[in-house]
């Protein structure tokens, strides 16, 4: 592995760790990522895109239905009990978020989980 792709990967796991320390802070997002990397916006979205090729509000949305799956799989808590653990105002929005990224609703998902 290069140095230069260490150095990504290692960008890439800081991020994911703070936004997972703050997953449940629906209020949690890119400015409040770049504060705690004493970063300014811009640059966070630069260093971003160049090491995961998405949006930083795609990256912290990704860490968040990742872990609503998991939970999703692994419990029985609600969808609405599962969009608040992770960060998602609603119900709703995690709704609108999962069909979006996983092409199916929650619920969905869940039974689907159980069964394989």
């Amino acid at each position: 592995m290069s140095e230069s792709h260490s150095h990504e990967n290692e960008f890439i796991n800081k991020i994911t760790k703070i936004v997972e320390i703050n997953l449940s802070n629906e209020h949690f997002g890119v400015s409040g990522l770049a504060k705690e990397l004493s970063m300014s916006r811009s640059n966070l979205h630069r260093k971003v895109i160049i090491n995961a090729k998405i949006t930083v509000s795609q990256f912290i949305c990704q860490i968040r239905l990742k872990k609503a799956k998991e939970i999703l799989r692994h419990t029985s808590f609600t969808v609405s009990e599962v969009a608040y653990k992770v960060g998602f105002g609603s119900r709703s929005y995690l709704q609108r978020v999962f069909k979006k990224y996983e092409n199916t609703t929650p619920a969905s998902y869940r039974k689907n989980a159980s069964i394989t």
